[in-house]
This record gives structure tokens, sequence and C-alpha cells, in this order.
């Protein structure tokens, strides 16, 4: 039998205000979720990247890890999955920062248990878009124009053999969107979960409805995990890209 696992991914800027606290633990509340992972920026753009999970997630064996503070792993061994979260350097670092940063994604990668599917996923301030070449690992519903840090990061993906699932799922084009500016008027696509292209995805997009105030969207995604206990499975299936 199988079941389904909810992974999210959201930048929430900052977590510091008791009343911050409370309103992320009501938005996550109305929605489903087993483990959830934040970027969060926080004054003097000091950044942190951590990770939550629901109580009968909680209650296992796990254990993390703080590469930086822009990447931190999460192994969970009762599902046998490797999580690393990421908050990547924004424009206004030099690119040899960004290539860094990759590296070290790359790196965390790697150090994944034998036997365990790998997860990245966060926020990777780039624009990725299809091409020749890579349509195995991104979909069509990404953006019209790669930049040249999301070259990057799309090779970075192709060497580990992860798909931008998010990327995937069919919807309009006008609604990729994970990001908007403070003034409404830019809206970028820079919040990615990937994984293998051997897994099997339910789902994998932005949760319209979560109430929580971000300038990023909450970006999920439903794997579909063997279980030896018999459990209900999820119904729902998202109309897929056939040609990724």
């Amino acid at each position: 039998m199988s079941h389904p696992f909810y992974i999210g991914t959201l930048n929430t800027r900052t977590l510091a205000p008791k009343d911050k606290l409370i309103e992320i633990e009501n938005a996550l509340n109305e929605i489903r979720w087993d483990a959830q992972s934040y970027s969060i920026v926080e004054a003097l753009l000091r950044t942190t990247v951590s990770h939550s999970l629901s109580n009968p997630i909680s209650q296992r064996k796990l254990s993390s890890a703080v590469y930086s503070d822009r990447l931190a792993t999460l192994q969970l061994p009762d599902v046998k999955l490797f999580i690393v979260n990421g908050y990547a350097p924004t424009s206004s670092y030099d690119d040899s920062i960004y290539d860094d940063f990759i590296d070290k994604a790359e790196a965390a990668l790697k150090s994944a248990p034998n036997g365990y599917m790998p997860i990245l996923h966060g926020d990777f301030n780039c624009r990725v878009a299809r091409e020749q070449g890579n349509e195995r690992y991104i979909g069509k519903y990404s953006s019209t124009a790669p930049n040249t840090r999301g070259r990057t990061f799309t090779e970075a993906c192709m060497r580990n053999e992860l798909r931008i699932w998010n990327t995937v799922p069919k919807k309009r084009h006008g609604r990729i969107w994970t990001w908007r500016s403070n003034n409404g008027i830019t809206y970028n696509q820079f919040d990615f979960i990937t994984a293998p292209i051997s897994a099997t995805i339910i789902s994998c997009e932005d949760v319209g409805r979560f109430n929580f105030n971000s300038d990023h969207r909450l970006v999920r995604m439903v794997l579909s995990l063997p279980n030896k206990t018999q459990q209900k499975r999820h119904k729902k299936r998202m109309d897929f890209d056939p040609a990724a």
C-alpha cells in the first residue's frame, strides 16, 4: 500500500514576532502537511533556514543538520527521505556567491544516506525555463526565459537527476508565480521543489488559500510513499504535462 506525504517550502520573511508564529501555526492547521521548511529573512538581512514537522512525524526518529545560514538538511528514516532546504543569495550578491551556494547545496545532497530519496527545495532566487536539452527536468509551466542563475540551478538539478516538479503540473501561465514585489507589479517563479524523476508525485503546486502574510507563496508537493499500514489513497491527482 502507499500513502501521501506532504512536503512544503515557504519564504516567511520573518517568524520573530510571537504573532507571526501564531499566524503560521493557524495557517498550517488549515492545510495537509507532514514536513514544512522555511526560509527566514530577519533584520539586517540575516537569513536562516529551518524545518518543522506535523505531530505524528515529530515523534519519530530523525536527524537534522545546518550547513550554513542558507542550507539545512532533514533526514526522515521512517519514510527514507532526505530533505535539503535552501535560501539562495539574491541578485544583490555576486554570481560567485550564488555559485558557491549551489556547490554547497550539491554537497548536502550527496550526504544523503544510501536508499534515501533526496528532496531539494526552497527559494532559489532565479528564473528557470524549459529549453532544448532540459525537458526531462523542467516542465512547460516555468518562466518564459531563464536567467544566468536559473541555468546554474537547472544544471545542478540535471547533474543530480532531480526534476523541478512544480513546473510540471498544468496551470495558467499567469499562475506560476511564487513571489511578488511589494508594489504588486513584478511576479516571478523563484521557489521550487525538486525530487528524482522516478518519484511518484501526486501533485506539486502553490497553495492558493494559505492564510499567512508573505510576499512568497507556499509551494507543496504530495509524494506517494509505500507504507506497511493500510491507508486511504489520496484521490486528487494533478493534471501533469505528459511531455515532461
